[in-house]
């Protein structure tokens, strides 16, 4: 997220605290919109948190319980939050999320590779792993920089324009997936119903865009210019190439759609309908994709949600099913991305620290 055209001065102390404050409660407020959007107690009752809270002694469903909420408002949804999960269908979509890390790790190192760089696979998946480890907790992308400094530290070989090439190439397999599937999914439902879905996720994408123009905002150490120029001329030189990551792209998006679809039929019961088309999903993840373009709040925490869980209640949805799905997803996304972020930095360790990241940490004036 870098303007070029802007002074740069190394962030201090104070603007770390005060933007990663300000990025949390953004994200926090817009987490907590998404919920009464979609009604607290039908989120509670999705979920099966409400059967938990009750046995918990939390809330008070009849009179000689104890607890600090008082009652239920209706009985449905003491009903549906006694409704069962599909638990191995939820764990099926577990592995597909693991899958789908699997193979966005493998076109990171050939991203590498192709950059010039000689690193293990081993190595250029803990420095991806990494970087979407940072990502996940950080706004702005600081974890593209993370992961270039991760791969720079490493004995791959690259010069410092290799290494911004490499994290420009793996973005733009990202942009590759969301403009693919969406004009896929332009042919499927028409010009109509696509832009109705889009107009959202779109208006979320250029209000992020608009405030990272203002003079103060974060923008990572990564020369720009350079990763351009490399990306640039690495497409020229290696179409075919370009093609199979493209491919790998395809296959990883799909891991993804998959595993939302299997998460929501996990949670679908008698009286929890989270029966929504996989067409809708497929929308659905490219509208998220589209409003966290530019993460404003760590890992695009909100916006993401928002976009989502727009798409689906525009497709037809209630609004309250929407947002379970996006919450559901949610808690699915950053679960395993911990869990992968974590195990790669306590069993492989890592040649970098959050301070190296921090350091190319810069302010626009």
């Amino acid at each position: 997220m870098s303007n070029t055209n802007v002074t740069q001065t190394p962030a201090t102390p104070g603007h770390l605290i005060a933007g990663l404050s300000l990025s949390y409660l953004i994200g926090i407020g817009l987490m907590t919109m998404l919920v009464i959007a979609g009604g607290i107690w039908n989120q509670l009752a999705n979920s099966r948190l409400l059967s938990l809270l009750i046995e918990g002694g939390v809330v008070r469903y009849h009179d000689k319980q104890i607890g600090p909420i008082a009652g239920v408002p209706e009985l449905k949804y003491y009903v549906m939050s006694n409704d069962p999960v599909g638990w191995w269908v939820a764990i099926v979509a577990v592995a597909l999320m693991f899958g789908y890390w699997s193979v966005k790790a493998l076109q990171f190192h050939l991203c590498a590779r192709e950059m010039g760089g000689d690193q293990k696979v081993g190595n250029a998946t803990k420095a991806y792993l990494y970087g979407q480890g940072v990502n996940r907790w950080m706004p702005f992308n600081f974890g593209d920089l993370a992961a270039a400094r991760a791969l720079a530290a490493d004995t791959g070989g690259q010069t410092e324009e290799q290494v911004t090439g490499t994290v420009y190439l793996s973005r733009c397999m990202t942009f590759f997936e969301i403009a693919f599937f969406g004009l896929i999914g332009l042919f499927l439902i028409g010009w109509g119903d696509w832009f109705g879905l889009l107009f959202w996720p779109l208006v979320i994408f250029a209000l992020s865009f608009f405030l990272i123009r203002f003079p103060g905002t974060w923008q990572g150490g990564l020369n720009h210019n350079a990763g351009r120029r490399q990306l640039f001329a690495w497409v020229q030189d290696r179409p075919l190439m370009a093609l199979g990551l493209a491919l790998l792209s395809i296959a990883a998006f799909m891991l993804e759609h998959v595993a939302i679809y299997a998460l929501s039929q996990a949670f679908s019961s008698a009286n929890v309908l989270l029966n929504i088309d996989f067409s809708v999903f497929m929308m659905a993840l490219v509208a998220g994709m589209i409003a966290r373009a530019i993460p404003i709040t760590p890992g695009g925490l909100g916006q993401f949600e928002w976009g989502f869980a727009v798409a689906i209640y525009l497709s037809g949805t209630g609004m309250p099913e929407a947002v379970t799905v996006a919450l559901l997803f949610a808690v699915l996304r950053y679960g395993v991305g911990f869990m992968l972020t974590a195990g790669m930095k306590i069993f492989q360790g890592l040649p970098i620290t959050m301070r190296n990241v921090l350091d190319g940490v810069r302010v626009s004036s």
